[in-house]
């Protein structure tokens, strides 16, 4: 029935315009706007981008359309980055990375849903994020200080033991991760260099659900810098604090260079703490476009344009 729905409104005029490539989307009803936009996918399987005002809109149509496509990801921020460094929730954070390497990992049409905020966000290098997806098997040689070394760098944090999503932990010739990939985390067991197994397990019984000969690892955060790129920052905010310095007061200098060394350091240490994402400004970055090849829907254009403006000037205030 779904798809005779589909298949029936191809021949309407919203759906031929997206059909066509063609601006038009306009202000219509999250359902009916959900219906088009997957008739238009139904018929011609082609991966687009959906970019609503801000986030509520985003989440609603997300909320119509992925029950009718089976590829639907959602793509989505807080407006403000003040909000983000402050009191994001780590849910839209894990979502924004989970849609992130969904992208990365497979080349199958999809829909993807953004607001603005997130559809104009600062991204890391998309080679590096890629090459930061990683497989582990059973017998592969991989040194546990090594992984552990890696996890560090791609945004894990390390417990004693894992409970929730982006995190590790490790004891004798084992490393837990909770990657944002599965719905339960991951036990490897080492011999020496040598992974021994791969098992899925309750955090909560630390009982086995399920064994594997191999897993995906992929990056926990959106804050990857290059170490290139690191350098890159440091020289340039360097540069600027020895300017503006000479002309503040000796009270004021020592706290703004103390505030400069202390974020270099999290940057060395490759800390992802929510208020180091102003530093990608410093350097040339990647934003969702570089990461998938996809056609863009701004639904609708003047309302995108406007908001986006806005959020300049609410962000660079």
């Amino acid at each position: 029935m779904k798809d005779k729905i589909l298949d029936l409104l191809v021949e309407n005029d919203i759906t031929q315009r997206i059909l066509k490539s063609q601006d038009g989307i306009g202000n219509l009803l999250d359902m009916e706007e959900a219906l088009v936009i997957a008739s238009a996918f139904h018929k011609d399987h082609k991966t687009r981008i959906i970019v609503k005002k801000n986030r509520y809109m985003a989440q609603q149509l997300y909320n119509r359309l992925s029950p009718l496509l089976p590829n639907v990801l959602l793509f989505v921020m807080e407006e403000s980055l003040r909000v983000q460094a402050i009191a994001s929730s780590p849910e839209d954070k894990e979502e924004l990375i989970y849609s992130l390497t969904q992208i990365i990992k497979n080349d199958e049409p999809k829909i993807i849903i953004c607001n603005t905020a997130a559809y104009v966000r600062y991204l890391p290098d998309v080679n590096m994020f890629k090459d930061n997806c990683f497989t582990l098997h059973i017998n592969q040689e991989f040194d546990m200080a090594d992984l552990k070394s890696k996890l560090n760098r791609i945004g894990y944090s390390k417990l004693n033991y894992v409970d929730r999503p982006c995190t590790y932990a490790s004891r004798g010739g084992i490393v837990d991760i909770f990657s944002l990939e599965y719905e339960n985390p991951i036990r490897i067991e080492f011999f020496d260099t040598e992974i021994e197994s791969i098992r899925f397990f309750d955090e909560n019984t630390q009982r086995t659900i399920k064994e594997i000969d191999s897993i995906m690892i992929s990056p926990a955060t959106d804050l990857l810098f290059t170490d290139e790129q690191i350098c890159t920052i440091k020289e340039k905010v360097n540069s600027k604090l020895e300017k503006e310095s000479k002309k503040l007061f000796d009270e004021e200098k020592e706290l703004l260079v103390d505030h400069i060394e202390k974020d270099m350091m999290a940057l060395e240490s490759y800390d992802t703490s929510s208020h180091l994402y102003w530093y990608f400004s410093y350097v040339n970055t990647c934003c969702l476009n570089d990461y998938i090849n996809a056609e863009v829907i701004l639904s609708s254009k003047e309302e995108i344009e406007r908001f986006n403006k806005q959020l300049n000037e609410d962000n660079i205030a």
